[in-house]
């Protein structure tokens, strides 16, 4: 499994650990069993602190694990970008990387509410504010 993370947004390091995770969980990319690199091998890797890892792990097995895998898990993933050229861009890379299928849109189709009935979004850094 491949891990990425960006290291000046909003969303602390310790979440986007444990949000690639559980996705790659529910997409079928880390099958049960199979074992997570360790918290000094992962913070060496990516140059995050250990307790930043441990944290994160210590988060996996608590009840937010419990609890993603107890709700109806997502179908599809959802491209949310306003520019069509790039939403079709974006969603051939996402398509690459992923089983689930993977679907687009722009942001007027948010409006009806069930657009994201079963999807996991999807929105550029730059995008999260108009997304949301």
């Amino acid at each position: 499994m491949q891990l990425w993370f960006a290291h000046k947004t909003e969303v602390t390091l310790r979440q986007q650990l444990v949000t690639q995770i559980v996705l790659g969980i529910l997409s079928g990319e880390l099958e049960p069993g199979q074992r997570l690199p360790s918290t000094r091998e992962l913070a060496r890797r990516f140059r995050l602190h250990p307790n930043t890892v441990s944290s994160g792990y210590r988060q996996l097995v608590r009840s937010r694990l419990r609890h993603w895998l107890e709700l109806q898990p997502p179908d599809r993933f959802l491209v949310v970008e306003p520019d069509e050229e790039l939403r079709q861009i974006l969603s051939l890379e996402v398509e690459r990387g992923v089983t689930l299928p993977v679907r687009s849109c722009g942001l007027a189709d948010l409006r009806m509410p069930q657009t994201l009935d079963g999807a996991i979004p999807l929105a550029l850094p730059t995008k999260t504010k108009a997304v949301r």
